[in-house]
C-alpha cells in the first residue's frame, strides 16, 4: 500500500517517501510570471482566508484591508453545487498556463487519490484546499475548489479571478479545451521528469 503525504509549510508532496512535483512546478519556469513576493503572499492568504470563511472559522475584523476586497468578491461567486467542478481562485491577471494548471487538477480529480488513499471519483461531497496524487503519473496537487457528484456527469473546470475592490470576480471556463490541455500538460510532465534526470533547468 502506497504512504502519501503533504508538507503544507513547504508545499511539498511525497509518495512512498519519495518527492513527486506539484502541477504548478511542471508547468514553464515563467507560470507565475514576473510578480513580488508580496503580490504571492497575498495569493496566500487569500486562499487561506477563503478556507477558513467556508469552515465557519474567520473572524472578519481582523482581516488586513487588502483582504478584505478579495473576500467580498468571493461572497458574490455563484453557487456551484448543481455541477461536478474544480476551481482555483486566482488574484492576479490571466496567464495562458492556467488551463494547463486546471487540466492537472482535472487529472488527479479522476484518477488521483487522497492522504488517506481514497480515490476521488468514489467520494462525492464538496472540498476545499484539497491535496491528492497519482500513483500512476507521480505528481500531486492541491485544489482550491472541488465539488463532485458522480462520474455520470461531466466536469467543469474554471478559474476565479477575484477582485481586490470587492467587485463581481470573472469567472473562465476552459472545459471546452479539456481533452487538448490534459494532453499538453502530460507532456510537460514527461520533460519535467527528463529535465530532473539530465539536471537540466528551465532557464539557460
Amino acid at each position: 500500500m502506497k504512504e502519501y503525504l503533504y508538507k503544507p509549510e513547504t508545499h511539498e508532496y511525497f509518495i512512498n517517501g519519495a518527492r513527486v512535483p506539484s502541477v504548478t512546478q511542471v508547468l514553464p519556469y515563467n507560470f507565475y510570471g514576473n510578480e513580488s513576493e508580496s503580490k504571492r503572499l497575498i495569493g496566500q492568504y487569500v486562499h487561506r482566508m477563503i478556507e477558513l470563511h467556508d469552515c465557519n472559522n474567520l473572524d472578519e475584523d481582523t482581516l488586513h484591508p487588502v483582504l478584505r476586497g478579495y473576500l467580498k468578491s468571493y461572497k458574490l461567486l455563484t453557487d456551484f453545487k448543481e455541477e461536478n467542478v474544480i476551481c482555483d481562485y486566482k488574484t492576479g491577471v490571466r496567464h495562458p498556463c492556467v488551463e494547463l494548471q486546471l487540466a492537472g487538477y482535472y487529472i488527479l480529480v479522476t484518477g488521483g487519490v487522497a492522504k488517506d488513499g481514497k480515490i476521488v471519483p468514489g467520494t462525492h461531497g464538496t472540498y476545499n484546499e484539497l491535496s491528492l496524487f497519482h500513483p500512476i503519473y507521480l505528481f500531486a496537487g492541491t485544489i482550491d475548489y472541488l465539488h463532485y457528484e458522480t462520474a455520470e456527469k461531466t466536469t467543469q473546470i474554471k478559474a476565479i479571478y477575484l477582485k481586490e475592490d470587492g467587485s463581481m470576480p470573472q469567472i473562465e471556463d476552459y472545459t471546452k479545451d479539456l481533452g487538448r490541455s490534459t494532453q499538453i500538460f502530460l507532456s510537460f510532465l514527461t520533460c519535467y521528469k527528463w529535465r530532473k534526470e539530465k539536471n537540466i533547468s528551465w532557464k539557460q
